[in-house]
């Protein structure tokens, strides 16, 4: 990841639209070949962010790029999965009267 870094630059000018884009890939990647493992998902997240270099600011400033990503779209996705959790086999008439 140093090397895909130090290649487009983003070390000394922040990460490149092409660098997140990898780094995006990577995660979703990971994450699912972990899940396909059998261990949870968040892990192969957490590789990701083990191999993403310290070096320039770099983390600190894909952190910074992906937080709005990450509330706006899978925010709003965790929320939604939380408040459908057990709700399909619960008496439904508490819901709706009538």
């Amino acid at each position: 990841m140093l090397w895909l870094a130090r290649k487009t630059g983003s070390v000394e000018n922040g990460p490149t639209m092409f660098y997140v884009t990898v780094v995006i890939l990577l995660l979703c990647g990971l994450a699912f070949f972990t899940d396909i493992a059998g261990v949870n998902a968040i892990f192969g997240a957490f590789l990701v962010g083990i191999v993403v270099p310290r070096e320039g600011g770099l983390a600190v400033t894909l952190t910074e790029k992906l937080e709005d990503m990450v509330s706006i779209i899978f925010l709003p996705l965790v929320a939604q999965q939380w408040y459908n959790v057990g709700l399909h086999d619960c008496d439904h008439s508490i819901f709706f009267h009538g």
